[in-house]
């Protein structure tokens, strides 16, 4: 669902989510603090693994959230992170923090 679609049928649920309150979920969703534990625990083994390259397939959601936790942003802003659909984002990890090398990448790589 787009956040135009989103924004009209939660008009006011959109609030919380955008303040990342911990308690909040869209009806039928995860609560974003649990979602948050979720995804930090991704980013933590995706530190730990022995491999050099590691392809992650995922929501907007996930995305935005694994961009701030790697480059050290409070969780709450990954409201300002437009990720696109079919896109590619890359985080390049240097002692357990990223720099945003791709963001919103189409076509050939």
């Amino acid at each position: 669902m787009a956040l135009e679609e989103i924004q009209k049928a939660f008009p006011e649920e959109i609030d919380k989510w955008a303040q990342f309150n911990a308690d909040f979920a869209f009806p039928g969703g995860d609560k974003i603090g649990d979602f948050h534990g979720r995804i930090v625990g991704v980013a933590q083994r995706q530190v730990t693994n022995p491999v050099d390259t590691i392809l992650v397939c995922a929501h907007g959601g996930v995305i935005r959230l694994l961009i701030c936790h790697f480059l050290g942003l409070q969780p709450w802003h990954y409201i300002l992170f437009n990720v696109k659909h079919t896109s590619l984002t890359t985080i390049e990890l240097f002692n357990g923090s990223g720099i945003l090398s791709r963001l919103n990448e189409t076509g050939q790589v």
